[in-house]
């Protein structure tokens, strides 16, 4: 018996010579969907969107609102849980930006407005001042006194007295008769005792100079008593003096901060420095610095050492509020030591680079972007603040980097390293062992979990810490790859339709083509109609976007589009002559039926075309034509819907047994 059957159809090997492919392998394989095994068609893809530009970029967060950019931008969603500002970062388009992603983009374009990520350090230190003492007197605090006789610690007849003031610090008095029971050599002591009006806080306690009572007492406030000269009344007068003792000086720093209308704050300002006191404040004069591209700064927020404490935080002390202002403002403190409790946490805080390229949200809330050979984290969770300290450098520039797992994969220049890490302070940057540079910056995607990135040599597999050309090898030996797309390397893009990766160059420097990975040996179909210049898969929405021009489109939606598939070269024992066939398909196909065959003019063997058939939708039984016999055929199909079986055979009885 002599005939086959076909009726598993696989897709392209390019770098298997094609007397060499198997049954259901392909010499010619475009627009092929292989995922069932049958052959079946793709769609031609669905014009989504006229776009307002022709962009370079693309991004979607939720499938509805469109951003497209004529540079190379990578775009990701906040990191932060319910952002009241529903935000989004991209880098590439002039700076590192953050914008609003829903929008009114429906068309796409660039965002309406955007501000440049993260919040500016202050330029100019705080000018410091101690405030001079605030007098005590009668309109402003309520003043007591009392008087009493001393002698050896021990008061003596102590009550209270109203002496007379004599100005703002000055009182005199005349004390009482010292009475029997008071020791003769006891001398005179006056308490004054005063509390602020506005708040009844205590100013101070205090005993003229000459009594025990007031032990190793210090302050700002001294109680002075003289007696004086020449009164034959014996009348004595007190002076409230205010001055800060040596012992009691201490040396302040100050600095300050900007925070911007999204509530983010930034690195503090250079520190000044004043010598006060605890019971002295300060007057701290800042600057808002002229500020363009970033977010409107709303706030000025004062921090300052603790007092008496070498502790070198800073703890906040109060808020300026600056929105609508300019130039310098001026905070008065006069918070007390003890309520200080807030510590600086912006101290590294500083915005991004804005030249980073290439940004990726991290797992943890970690936001991370390069340039040339750095790689750049933020804090987790604030994506207005990159430490410069969570800079780690790779030994040649970075091409391209992809989320994966707990951390990321980079391609590089020379080898592709693995990050890994649950928080910025702890990353760390692995080199994996194959000698296999990236190729673009887009070439990279995640495939069934599997990380493939274009190298010189092929297509490289990653997997945890190890890497393979294997996979590549399965479809493309060396000399193939660069042969078939060495021209569009720098401009190959990657992006991931349904588990199967797609290939194509923004240049147009190639056939694009699909490939999906399996447990088996996979399938591969060119897509000569497909062409774009850049993409974006969302996850949101499970799409795959590309632009054409200035269209929108969605990847394998809208109308059918032919597939055409041509087998590999059938090799028969001996020379037959096939007479009959049978088709099982659904939609409509055309089949060719090519044979190796003597060109009767030149005597060379050729491939002729012998036999044409239109295939409708059902089981068609055909006769092919004789006159002639041929040991080597090929076949070719075309057409939409699914081809599911050929049966081709040299009769109809040998048919009914294949």
């Amino acid at each position: 018996m002599a005939g086959f059957k076909l009726n598993r159809f696989s897709g392209l090997r390019p770098r298997i010579p094609e007397s060499l492919l198997g049954d259901s392998d392909a010499t010619v394989a475009q627009n092929c969907d292989f995922a069932y095994g049958e052959l079946r068609n793709t769609k031609g893809g669905w014009a989504y969107l006229s776009l307002t530009n022709t962009p370079a970029g693309l991004y979607t967060d939720d499938g509805l609102t469109f951003f497209s950019w004529t540079a190379d931008v990578n775009a990701v969603r906040s990191p932060l849980a319910n952002d009241t500002f529903n935000r989004m970062y991209y880098t590439g388009d002039n700076g590192f930006k953050v914008a609003n992603r829903l929008g009114t983009r429906i068309n796409g374009g660039a965002p309406s407005s955007s501000y440049l990520v993260g919040v500016p350090r202050p330029t100019v230190a705080p000018v410091l001042s101690a405030l001079p003492p605030m007098p005590v007197n009668a309109s402003n605090a309520n003043i007591t006194f009392r008087f009493h006789w001393e002698y050896g610690g021990i008061k003596y007849q102590e009550q209270a007295i109203a002496p007379t003031a004599q100005g703002d610090a000055t009182y005199r008095f005349t004390p009482p008769a010292i009475a029997a029971s008071t020791p003769a050599t006891a001398f005179p002591v006056l308490r004054m005792t005063a509390t602020w009006k506005s708040d009844s806080s205590q100013i101070f306690d205090l005993y003229t100079g000459n009594s025990s009572f007031n032990g190793a007492a210090s302050g700002l406030y001294s109680l002075d008593m003289t007696k004086d000269a020449g009164d034959t009344t014996t009348t004595y007068t007190v002076t409230l003096a205010m001055s800060v003792k040596e012992s009691d000086k201490e040396t302040r720093a100050y600095v300050y901060t900007y925070v911007n209308t999204y509530g983010e704050e930034g690195p503090p300002s250079p520190p000044g420095l004043v010598t006060t006191s605890p019971i002295i404040g300060v007057s701290v004069n800042a600057v808002k610095d002229a500020i363009t591209g970033y977010a409107p700064i709303k706030e000025i927020r004062i921090y300052r050492t603790p007092t008496g404490s070498t502790i070198a935080d800073y703890f906040y002390v109060g808020t300026l509020g600056v929105l609508s202002g300019s130039g310098t403002f001026i905070f008065t403190d006069n918070v007390k030591g003890e309520m200080l409790n807030e510590s600086l946490s912006s101290t590294e805080y500083y915005p991004p680079n804005q030249a980073l390229t290439g940004l990726m949200q991290l797992p943890n809330g970690i936001l991370c972007a390069w340039l040339g050979n750095e790689l750049h984290f933020s804090e987790a969770y604030k994506p207005w603040a990159w430490p410069p300290k969570y800079v780690k450098t790779l030994p040649t520039n970075i091409v391209g980097g992809i989320v994966h797992g707990s951390g990321a994969v980079v391609t590089t220049r020379s080898h592709p390293h693995l990050v890994s890490g649950v928080s910025p302070d702890s990353m760390t940057v692995s080199k994996i062992n194959v000698d296999q540079a990236g190729s673009s910056k887009w070439a990279i995607a995640v495939v069934d979990g599997v990380v493939m990135y274009a190298s010189n040599d092929g297509l490289v597999a990653l997997t945890g810490a190890s890497a393979s050309l294997m996979q590549g090898q399965k479809f493309f030996t060396r000399e193939v790859w660069r042969q078939r797309y060495g021209a569009g390397l720098s401009s190959m893009r990657f992006a991931v339709w349904d588990g199967r990766l797609v290939v194509f160059s923004s240049s147009g420097a190639f056939t694009p083509f699909m490939i999906r990975f399996d447990e088996a040996d996979g399938t591969m179909t060119d897509l000569p109609t497909f062409a774009a210049q850049c993409a974006f898969v969302s996850p949101l929405s499970d799409q795959f976007y590309y632009a054409r021009g200035n269209t929108l489109h969605q990847f394998n939606g809208g109308t059918d589009i032919a597939a055409t598939w041509q087998s590999a070269e059938r090799v028969l024992p001996r020379p037959l002559n096939f007479g009959v066939a049978q088709a099982l398909v659904e939609g409509n196909w055309s089949l060719e039926l090519w044979a190796y065959v003597k060109n009767p003019t030149t005597g060379a063997f050729e491939y002729q075309l012998k036999h044409t058939e239109a295939l409708a939708g059902g089981l068609k039984n055909f006769r092919l034509p004789g006159g002639y016999e041929s040991d080597r055929y090929r076949l070719k199909l075309a057409g939409t819907g699914r081809f599911r079986e050929l049966r081709v055979a040299q009769s109809f009885r040998e048919l009914s047994s294949l």
